[in-house]
């Protein structure tokens, strides 16, 4: 177990859980078979559960990583320097890339994961363009469009 930058109040470091060095764990973070790298920030009320979260990544206070379908658990993960926002559902299997960020209250899951109604923001910081406020915004991701305000999901397979 690495060091815990803070002294939260009420974390909950389940078994198979691994802490590398130098991480912040906020009050009432639980983790469960979950590796946190170097760095990275977890920030309070926070579940992850079946994750490998990568090094100087911050996950925003609220996020659950949503890893049981009703019949079996599945992986999470999150690359190095990714920022996930506030109250952002990550729907395993899924992989979150190499300093990709979401917007608060995202929702992200995988195509045809049955998820919909979602509001999700994965991107890089480069803006390609904006619609009318009543439309959407979208970004480009390692060769694929994720979408913000509609219903939207990431794409591995392109």
């Amino acid at each position: 177990m690495g060091s815990i930058l803070s002294e939260p109040r009420c974390p909950r470091i389940r078994p198979g859980s691994e802490i590398e060095p130098d991480v912040h764990i906020g009050n009432f973070v639980e983790t469960k078979a979950t590796r946190i790298g170097s760095g990275s920030h977890v920030h309070h009320f926070s579940y992850l559960g079946d994750s490998d979260i990568g090094a100087g990544v911050n996950i925003g206070a609220g996020v659950v990583t949503v890893n049981y379908d009703g019949v079996a658990k599945h992986r999470t993960e999150v690359g190095d320097g990714a920022f996930i926002g506030s109250d952002s559902m990550l729907i395993a299997p899924i992989v979150i890339g190499e300093g990709a960020m979401t917007g608060a209250g995202s929702v992200v899951a995988k195509p045809g994961s049955g998820c919909v109604d979602t509001s999700v923001a994965v991107l890089p910081w480069q803006r390609t363009w904006t619609l009318p406020p009543s439309a959407v915004t979208v970004w480009p991701i390692g060769g694929r469009v994720v979408v913000a305000g509609a219903v939207a999901a990431t794409d591995e397979s392109t």
